[in-house]
């Protein structure tokens, strides 16, 4: 897999891509680039019924090179559909998204192109909530070393270090993350592509993924038009304090990076998030997911009530603490 930097890319792939190339994106984005790279054949993502899956499958067998164009779950929906054929696959997010790379989501793209001119375009709250991605880490660590102490699991210091080495790194660059130059764009990629690395390297999900993205899983039936990023800052919040660890530092890099990730701005209701998170235990169980707290815990409506009240716990905000956006003019 390829990746490219830059400004201004995907309005040069025309040039550069074999022919026939089919095009594929949400609308109306669809047609806006229909008439900037004039493919010769473009199809709507998400497909809405599986003849149209199969009308996508067939055309991309019947293309040199296939370029999907959009967010997370279109990307997915493009390296799932595009799996069987022999035609390049070309990504092309829209905004910052682990998904375009991930390990396990279907076919591993060709190319993934990272145009930082289109990273923008109104959606910066969600690209900034990426770094859930990374976030998410603190509490899939919290739950690997659980899993070793309940016999489940065999914990590697040295792995988990070379793990959290990423939240790190993430922390470190919270301006660049707020301001989503082309430093803080590389540096989430870098970081998801390390990720991908890691698991791989241990051959498992099992410490890179826990407690929070079950969680993220069980809301996204919930707020499906939430974005993936978005829903592990939220289940990272709430997982902390499961973990008891707190979840204050992690609210306060959130609060500066200007990401989404309260229950509100993802339009879930406080009673839906409860009664998701009650059930939390049994869905992790039917699923098969790997041991985290929640095999040990239960989630009566009091425990449920303590987490709320510890997420909608206000962080501390010194004059350090505010960004200068925030100060009077």
């Amino acid at each position: 897999m390829e990746i490219r930097f830059g400004q201004e890319l995907t309005a040069q792939l025309k040039t550069q891509l074999p022919a026939p190339l089919l095009l594929l994106a949400p609308e109306p984005l669809l047609s806006l680039l229909i008439d900037r790279l004039q493919p010769e054949m473009a199809l709507p993502l998400p497909a809405v019924n599986p003849e149209a899956a199969a009308a996508l499958a067939e055309q991309a067998a019947k293309s040199a090179a296939a370029l999907a164009v959009g967010n997370g779950f279109i990307l997915t929906e493009a390296r799932r559909l595009c799996g069987g054929v022999g035609a390049r696959l070309i990504l092309a997010p829209t905004l910052v998204c682990a998904e375009a790379v991930e390990t396990g989501l279907g076919r591993e793209p060709d190319l993934v192109i990272v145009d930082y001119s289109a990273i923008w375009a109104g959606q910066e709250e969600i690209s900034r909530a990426a770094a859930g991605e990374i976030l998410s880490l603190l509490t899939a660590v919290a739950d690997w070393k659980r899993a070793s102490a309940a016999g489940q699991a065999e914990f590697d210091q040295a792995r988990a270090d070379e793990i959290l080495e990423l939240v790190d790194r993430l922390l470190d660059r919270s301006d660049d993350i707020f301001d989503l130059t082309p430093a803080g764009i590389t540096l989430l990629y870098d970081l998801f592509l390390e990720r991908e690395r890691l698991a791989a390297a241990m051959g498992s999900r099992r410490a890179v993924e826990g407690s929070e993205h079950i969680l993220a899983a069980r809301l996204a039936t919930v707020a499906p038009a939430a974005a993936r990023g978005q829903l592990l800052c939220l289940a990272t919040v709430l997982m902390s304090e499961l973990h008891g660890q707190g979840s204050r530092a992690v609210k306060q890099f959130l609060y500066w990076i200007r990401a989404q990730w309260k229950p509100e701005e993802l339009g879930i209701s406080e009673p839906n998030l409860a009664k998701a998170m009650m059930g939390l235990p049994a869905f992790a169980k039917q699923g098969g997911y790997p041991h985290t707290i929640l095999n040990e815990v239960e989630m009566p409506p009091e425990k449920v009530k303590q987490v709320f009240l510890a997420m909608r716990a206000s962080i501390i905000q010194s004059s350090l603490e505010k960004r200068d956006d925030d100060k009077p003019k």
